[in-house]
Parts: structure tokens; C-alpha cells; sequence
């Protein structure tokens, strides 16, 4: 009897197979819109499952995984700007652009190590190593520097010898440029000459220059026919960054330094060419004349010149000049908007003489 029973449900499950089968190829519910439809596999493989197999189409891209975008160093936003005998320090990751006042210099025994030095009244340049240390030059001496109690502090002097050249710009070279294992002092003077600097003797090395006025710049913009072929000049200051490991470096220079009214050259330098003793050009790319941009809004000037100060973070390089304009420059074509008027507590024009940023500061290098 059981035997029967069993036969008998058998054959009804059979011939109901072909009316499911057909009522659902009739619905259209199984039709993928974008797949590909495989066969199931083979009885004899692995057995007929009676289901049809749905895979994902090679054809169609797939969403990648978020990449993993490595945090950027705290800090290194931070510019730190100057004048002569004041810091200041602001954010360039902050719109709209702020400073704020640190201290005065102070450098007690600045007259009594530096010969026939006078009163310490003049910091020219600041370089800002990859641990934020800051480190000032004037005319005579380099000058490692701490923040304390409201003052800019000399922890120590190292003094130029008798006949260097004038430095105004400093930075630092990233390791593995001009030495693998730590980041070396770099100096700049008003003659266009790029310098290492001892840390321990305060000797300088010369390791290139700025190289020669062309006929135009890198956006067609013409020189003054009596300076070109002359050695551009310093006209304020130089800035290094490591890059993740693929370095990089901006000098504003200048044809004439002392004749009218000019503007400053944003110039891309090639650190892989920066040696002890090389006299030739170190200069990667003329990018062109600090000239006001056309997006830009404010006063009707040509361009910007006496930048004393630069600094460079994402895609921007920043100028900080003698009468307190604060510039954003583009690293692709030089044209610059000021974004900022310095000026002290009581409302008077701040005199910016140099800036300086972390060499790990973030940096996009653009190119024409």
C-alpha cells in the first residue's frame, strides 16, 4: 500500500513540474537587467538543481574599496610669518586667512657671540623643519628658536664666518636631497645664489643658483630687454617641501632689484640638482611674473613684487611682502590674488621679512 501512495505522488509531482516551470517564464520576475544568465550546472557535475545561476557581469565596473588616504601630519598647515622683530603664525587650510601674534625675538646674547654684531633688530628668513622647529637668520648668524612665555627665544647662535654672503632666504632640503639621512639648512642672498649652511660652524657651500634672465617667462610675458641674460636675483625668499618623497621647491626671484618698480617670478626649483660647489642654474621651471590674476577682485595693481616671505600648501604658494600684502599664487602660471591686508594691533601695516612652513606641509605641484 505504501508502495502505491508513494508511486501515486510521484507521478502527480511530475506533471505538475511543466505548468510551475511555465507560469514562471511568464512572469518576466527572472529577467536580470545587469547580469549575465548562465546555464545551471550539469546533472552530471553537480547535480541538476533546477535553479538558474545569476553572476555579476565582467563587462560592468565594480565599485572599488575606499582607497586608504594616509591622515595629513597635524600641523602642517601652519604658516609662520615675520617681521623684522616679531612672529606671527596663521592657518593656510582657514578661509578666511587669520594670524595671530606669537612674541617678540629675543636673543640675549646675540651681540656678545656674533663679531661686531649691534642689537639684534633684523630676522630676515625663518625655516621650519619637518618637527615644526623654527630656526631664523639675519645678516651675521642662524638662530635656532623657541616659543616661551609669550617670547621668541635664541636657544643658540651659530654664527656666519667673516665674508659670507648676505642670506635672506632659508629653508630646509628634505632628506634624501642634499644629505639621505636628515634635512640640511639652505640659504639664498640678493646675488641669486643658493647655499648649504653647517648647522655646527655656520659655513656655507654654494650648491646652485637662479640662473639667467630669459627673454619671456613661462606664460610669454616679456622681460626688460637691458636685464635679460643679467642673473635673476633673490627678490624674498625660497621654500622646500619633501612631498612624500618626491621633492619640491618655490623661489620668488626678480630681474633688478633696486631699479623701479618690478615684480616678483615664481620659479619651481629642481632639487635633485642642488650639490656642493654647482654654480649652474637649479631652476626646474619659470612659471611666470606675479601678476594679478583676472579672477580676482581688490585694487587695481599690475602685479606683486618684495615678496620676503613664501610659503606653499595643496595647490598654492603664498606671499607675504614688504608692505603687508598677503598673496595666494598659482603654482601653474604665477597670477596672484591678495587675500589679506597685514597690519598690527593698532591698525598700522605690518612689514612682512620672511615666512616659513613645514617641509611636510601638503603640496600639490601643478604643471602647464
Amino acid at each position: 500500500m505504501d508502495r502505491i501512495i508513494a508511486a501515486l505522488l510521484l507521478s502527480l509531482s511530475l506533471g505538475l513540474l511543466p505548468a510551475c516551470s511555465e507560469s514562471i517564464e511568464e512572469s518576466g520576475d527572472t529577467e536580470p537587467t545587469d547580469a549575465t544568465v548562465q546555464d545551471a550546472p550539469d546533472a552530471a557535475d553537480e547535480g541538476d538543481s533546477g535553479y538558474t545561476l545569476i553572476v555579476p557581469d565582467a563587462s560592468e565596473e565594480q565599485p572599488d574599496a575606499n582607497p586608504y588616504v594616509p591622515p595629513e601630519p597635524p600641523g602642517t598647515s601652519i604658516v609662520w610669518l615675520h617681521t623684522g622683530t616679531t612672529l606671527y603664525k596663521g592657518d593656510l587650510a582657514v578661509r578666511p586667512f587669520t594670524y595671530e601674534k606669537v612674541g617678540d625675538f629675543v636673543c640675549d646674547d646675540y651681540t656678545s657671540v656674533v663679531t661686531n654684531a649691534q642689537q639684534l633688530t633684523s630676522i630676515t628668513d625663518l625655516a621650519v623643519d619637518q618637527d615644526d622647529n623654527l630656526y631664523g637668520v639675519t645678516a651675521r648668524a642662524i638662530l635656532p628658536l623657541a616659543i616661551e612665555n609669550g617670547e621668541v627665544r635664541c636657544t643658540d647662535i651659530w654664527p656666519f664666518p667673516s665674508g659670507t654672503a648676505r642670506v635672506n632666504g632659508l629653508t630646509f632640503a628634505p632628506k634624501g636631497t642634499l644629505a639621505a639621512a636628515k634635512e640640511v639648512l639652505v640659504g639664498a642672498d640678493d646675488d641669486g645664489k643658493l647655499w648649504r649652511i653647517d648647522e655646527t660652524t655656520g659655513a656655507v657651500t654654494q650648491i646652485g643658483s637662479f640662473g639667467q634672465v630669459p627673454a619671456k617667462d613661462g606664460q610669454g610675458n616679456a622681460y626688460d630687454s637691458e636685464f635679460v641674460g643679467e642673473d635673476f636675483m633673490l627678490s624674498g625668499d625660497i621654500v622646500f617641501m619633501s612631498n612624500a618623497g618626491n621633492p619640491v621647491g618655490f623661489a620668488t626671484v626678480i630681474e633688478c632689484k633696486h631699479c623701479g618698480t618690478r615684480v616678483d617670478t615664481l620659479v619651481e626649483i629642481d632639487l635633485s640638482k642642488l650639490r656642493d660647489g654647482n654654480t649652474e642654474s637649479v631652476v626646474k621651471s619659470n612659471r611666470g611674473q606675479v601678476l594679478k590674476s583676472a579672477t580676482c577682485d581688490g585694487a587695481a595693481v599690475e602685479g606683486y613684487d618684495l615678496m620676503y616671505g613664501i610659503a606653499a600648501y595643496d595647490a598654492q604658494v603664498y606671499g607675504f611682502s614688504d608692505s603687508g600684502e598677503i598673496v595666494e599664487i598659482s603654482n601653474v602660471d604665477g597670477t596672484a590674488c591678495r587675500i589679506a591686508q597685514g597690519e598690527d594691533e593698532t591698525g598700522t601695516a605690518l612689514r612682512f621679512y620672511g615666512a616659513g612652513i613645514s617641509t611636510a606641509a601638503k603640496v600639490v605641484v601643478e604643471f602647464n
